[in-house]
């Protein structure tokens, strides 16, 4: 299976902004376009590439109506994201934090997921899986007016990007764009793509670690165990 580079990747999220935007889910593609453009090997054969959403100018979606609290939201997306090196068993991310906050229309953070790569300091791994799924985290300029305190469980799940996230923002919150989204080219193709470039790696690990008697899964996925070697190497 050949990885995607880091023009596909740029195609990507070209296709993802344009086709949200043609379907009114966003009010602009400027920042799939921004960072589209950004996508770029850092280095003549590089295989190192990275795009960031910042803070400030997140990937907005339009209102929704929840019937949970009686109120318009609005999903917004960032992310921080970083290949390093490409492996045999697809690519190497350095960083991978994406963030998915959920907005009234005065701006109040009502909910907030990361997934992250486990954070990294001198060659030593916080505790958690290596990729992981956790509630809460600092709002944009490090705002603590929605900090949860207790930053466990960090739960063990697949890393995504941002089109990856983009899928679950529709599925979710916009069930019938999604059922009619499904059934274009231009949504389906970069979903393929970026499933190729974060699953596949990561299902093939789990593959081939899940039938091992040596360690749970979940040992052999710890950030302290796996992270240096994943770093150096990629999935196992």
């Amino acid at each position: 299976m050949a990885v995607p580079t880091a023009k596909d990747m740029a195609e990507a999220l070209r296709q993802t902004g344009a086709t949200l935007h043609k379907k009114n889910l966003i009010d602009s593609a400027h920042v799939f376009y921004e960072i589209a453009k950004n996508t770029v090997p850092l280095g003549a054969g590089s295989i190192k590439w990275a795009y960031e959403v910042t803070e400030s100018n997140p990937i907005e979606f339009k209102r929704t109506y929840n019937s949970h609290i009686n109120r318009d939201i609005r999903p917004r997306i960032y992310a921080s994201i970083s290949v390093h090196q490409q492996t045999t068993g697809g690519v190497c991310f350095d960083r991978l934090d994406l963030a998915l906050e959920i907005v009234d229309d005065e701006n109040n953070v009502l909910i907030k997921h990361h997934i992250d790569l486990a954070n990294s300091s001198s060659g030593q791994f916080q505790g958690g899986p290596l990729f992981h799924l956790q509630f809460g985290g600092h709002t944009p300029k490090n705002s603590k007016t929605f900090e949860v305190p207790i930053k466990e469980p960090r739960w063990l799940c697949i890393p995504l990007d941002i089109v990856l996230l983009c899928e679950v923002v529709v599925a979710n919150f916009y069930p019938e764009d999604w059922n009619e989204l499904k059934q274009l080219p231009s949504w389906h193709n970069p979903i393929v793509a970026s499933q190729k470039l974060c699953i596949v790696p990561f299902l093939e690990a789990l593959k081939n670690k899940a039938s091992a008697s040596e360690f749970t899964l979940l040992d052999h996925l710890w950030a302290q165990k796996l992270g240096p070697s994943y770093i150096q190497h990629g999935f196992p």
